[in-house]
């Protein structure tokens, strides 16, 4: 099925400023403030790995968080539908700047709130999607 989603990716200065707000996203959507979306604070290990520090699957899109799990900064994102190389290079350059990153997969109906709760982080990048992410999942199986 097809349908506009929201990518964004945050860096941040230390990994208790991601999990902030990280934090505040789980709480938004507990208030049913913002719907179904999925969430990860990215580390980057020693050898240039990233690490899934810490993540939310809230919808049935998860399976990009996985594909952080040992990957190099300079290999993520996974190739995700309707995101360019042009894109993918942007998002590489802010999980690289930070020490964490916080990376959201959400509807794009959530956009504004997800921007605005990102208060900590020093850069962001925000993509709109329109991808079939059940094709996606179904051809990487």
């Amino acid at each position: 099925m097809e349908r506009r989603i929201l990518f964004f990716v945050g860096s941040y200065p230390d990994v208790r400023s991601a999990e902030g707000d990280f934090e505040a996203l789980r709480i938004l959507h507990s208030c049913d403030d913002i719907g179904a979306y999925d969430a990860a604070v990215l580390t980057t290990r020693s050898d240039g790995t990233l690490a899934v520090h810490k993540d939310e699957r809230r919808s049935s899109r998860a399976a990009w968080i996985g594909a952080a799990a040992g990957a190099g900064a300079d290999a993520w994102p996974p190739p995700l539908p309707g995101l360019t190389e042009t894109d993918a290079h942007e998002i590489r350059d802010v999980v690289r700047e930070g020490h964490a990153a916080l990376i959201v997969m959400a509807g794009v109906e959530d956009t504004r709130k997800i921007e605005q709760t990102a208060v900590e982080a020093t850069r962001s990048s925000l993509k709109h999607l329109d991808a079939d992410f059940d094709a996606a999942e179904r051809e990487s199986r």
